[in-house]
């Protein structure tokens, strides 16, 4: 019996040491790419050598930090999702560009941000929600002026002006999309108010138009611009707890 147990004993020993020497290990590797992310933020804020922003230095640096700093590729599935369904494109390429942080901690993001289809888009980490959707990819969409004095710009998204929808047809589209897509925006429109002052429009390409709406309660507003064309081109979740762009 003695031997027996004394065997059982020595298994478990076995089994056991291999599981604390990786969980050891992982923690040992997470401190070191901890202090290399605190070590690339002071940098990039203080060095010299990356005060230009546009400098290769600076990117590659830049690229580090966000590469490090980022929520695991399985954790981010979900919101990458989430934005092809926003989209109406299930195979749409989504890049991941970096997350934002609160204060001087880099281990739980604060935002991530993503291009897809030359949108950028704002996400809530904690929920994998959609918070912001904009017209221009996040650090790409530039513009210059040419030497015989025209501008140039980076490539824009494709926008839909036909002339489809009235302003108030075009609420009802934005109200139906908002309710049934609950699940990647987590917003619920019932329980706010539409805000007459966040009400517009403005003429666009052709016979087209942008619309503007926002709706509002004590907690904050979401906003949204869709075009006559019944595409929503800007979204923005600013309810309390919710992270802006």
């Amino acid at each position: 019996i003695v031997l027996l147990a004394g065997l059982v004993l020595a298994v478990g020993l076995a089994v056991a040491a291999p599981r604390f020497l990786s969980n050891k290990s992982q923690k040992a590797e997470n401190n070191t790419k901890y202090a290399e992310v605190q070590q690339l933020a002071d940098a990039l804020e203080n060095d010299p050598k990356y005060k230009d922003k546009e400098s290769q230095a600076y990117k590659e640096a830049r690229n580090r930090f966000c590469l490090l700093s980022a929520r695991p590729v399985e954790q981010r599935e979900k919101a990458v999702a989430n934005i092809r369904e926003f989209l109406g494109k299930s195979t749409v390429n989504v890049d991941f560009i970096c997350s934002s942080f609160e204060g001087s901690g880099f281990t739980t993001p604060n935002t991530e941000f993503y291009n897809a289809a030359l949108f950028g888009f704002s996400i809530d980490p904690k929920t994998n929600y959609i918070v912001g959707v904009r017209t221009e990819a996040w650090e790409g969409s530039r513009w210059g002026t040419n030497e015989d004095g025209t501008r140039w710009f980076d490539p824009q998204p494709e926008y839909d002006y036909t002339p489809r929808y009235t302003q108030a047809e075009a609420q009802k589209v934005v109200e139906k999309f908002i309710a049934d897509h609950q699940g990647i925006l987590g917003v619920d429109l019932t329980q706010m108010t539409l805000d007459p002052e966040m009400v517009g429009k403005k003429p666009a390409e052709g016979n087209g138009a942008n619309y503007f709406f926002g709706w509002r309660n004590s907690k904050g507003t979401v906003s949204v611009t869709i075009t006559s064309g019944g595409q929503i081109i800007v979204y923005l979740n600013e309810i309390a707890g919710q992270p802006h762009k």
